[in-house]
């Protein structure tokens, strides 16, 4: 695979196209690492690929403070563990500064974190020794007590974690892990908190997949053809106020729409997560187990098919890459709704942002230009289009059977 493949991989994980990645390669199927950050925030000086981790070290632009992270898929093998702890407590010390170190430690530090599986004490000693000589804290953890489960749901266990510094607790003391629903994966994702952050204004997006929703049709069809209070009659001034009333009237729909999505994806997570809680406590049923099955599979729409489409449209299995991305602010200000996330496609018009304009030229009529002049011709995003004047705009079937793939921006606010 080239470097761009990998890069337009990663993206769709990323889902931004501003991000800096570094990878371990895995050893056959398992011990491959990704991280993943937002050059914006963190500034990568130094990286360190060894046995079972991959650390960044660096500058955590918001804050001015040098830092270091350590991304972990530790080994099975004890005398491999041994050494990967050494090696981990060598970069804490000698980075002497704030410091993170996550993922999936293979191992538990008592005989409560494991349900179902041996419990080896020994092993247990060897890593709640590591713990406290690095100076390292264990972030308290909610939502979950176990952060992996068999597809049988009889072994479960406390694995995955998030170790820091006493310096980063002397800035966030407040920080605390929220382990989430284990939708596509045995493993629970951890999301790191500390504080409540504000992006500003969600800019407006538009997705494939409400060409295919059965009452677009009709919101479009009957927002293009309402009045609209405009005191000008300069053709480029009337279409941008059209697009304006188009824009709000998409808002206020897709506002009714998630609500509905929002609820069904909470209620399959809700099934899910019953089932994963009625597991740490007994043993599973074959109906608790088929029920969880056809819950996941069913909720596999949640995730962005982007990847789906990079992996020839299989249902991609867990990936084992613990990224950076919530350590260091790359969390958007608003995930796409669960229909967005389900029918957005990788086409090159899919999305865009509110950053591309249109100059419109050969305008001396007062009449907006119709949708089919919007079309005509080769249209693709980023470029200047002359569009010519039509007495009667085509339905807005017409206009989906022409191009389903077309998508309208605009830069005004």
């Amino acid at each position: 695979m080239s470097g761009v493949d990998s890069r337009l991989i990663v993206q769709s994980m990323w889902g931004h196209s501003l991000f800096d990645f570094l990878v371990k390669k895995s050893d056959g199927k398992s011990g491959g690492i990704m991280a993943i950050w937002d050059p914006s925030k963190f500034a990568m000086s130094n990286s360190t690929i060894g046995d079972g981790f991959l650390a960044l070290s660096g500058k955590w632009i918001p804050y001015d403070a040098d830092c270091i992270f350590v991304v972990v898929y530790a080994p099975q093998e004890l005398s491999r563990k041994k050494k990967l702890w050494m090696d981990i407590k060598a970069l804490v010390d000698l980075a002497n500064s704030i410091s993170v170190v996550m993922g999936d430690f293979n191992e538990v530090r008592s005989v409560t974190e494991r349900m179902g599986s041996h419990f080896c004490h020994r092993s247990a000693s060897f890593f709640n020794e590591f713990i406290s000589s690095s100076g390292l804290l264990d972030i308290p953890m909610g939502g979950m007590r176990f952060t992996r489960m068999n597809t049988l749901g009889s072994k479960l266990s406390k694995i995955d974690r998030i170790l820091v510094s006493k310096q980063f607790l002397d800035r966030w003391p407040n920080s605390h892990i929220l382990a989430l629903t284990r939708e596509f994966s045995d493993h629970s994702p951890l999301l790191l908190l500390n504080s409540v952050n504000d992006f500003g204004p969600i800019p407006f997006k538009f997705y494939n997949s409400w060409l295919l929703h059965e009452d677009f049709t009709n919101v479009i069809t009957e927002c293009w053809s309402s009045p609209i209070d405009c005191h000008s009659n300069l053709s480029a001034v009337i279409f941008k106020a059209k697009l304006k009333k188009l824009k709000l009237a998409i808002k206020l729909w897709r506002t009714t729409v998630i609500a509905t999505e929002t609820a069904a994806a909470m209620e399959l997570r809700e099934k899910i997560m019953e089932i994963d809680q009625r597991a740490e406590h007994s043993t599973l049923s074959v109906a608790d187990i088929t029920n969880r099955t056809d819950n996941s599979d069913h909720n596999i729409f949640i995730q962005p098919p982007s990847v789906i489409d990079i992996n020839g449209g299989q249902r991609n299995s867990y990936i084992h890459d613990l990224t950076l991305r919530l350590a260091l602010g790359g969390v958007s200000d608003q995930a796409p709704s669960v229909g967005d996330m389900a029918m957005e496609t990788r086409s090159q018009n899919s999305i865009h942002q509110g950053n591309s304009s249109y100059e419109v030229g050969g305008m001396v009529s007062g009449q907006a230009p119709s949708i089919s002049d919007m079309v005509r011709g080769n249209m693709s995003s980023g470029c200047t289009h002359s569009f010519s004047l039509d007495k009667s705009a085509p339905s807005w079937n017409s206009l989906i059977k022409r191009d389903s793939s077309l998508m309208m921006t605009e830069s005004y606010n």
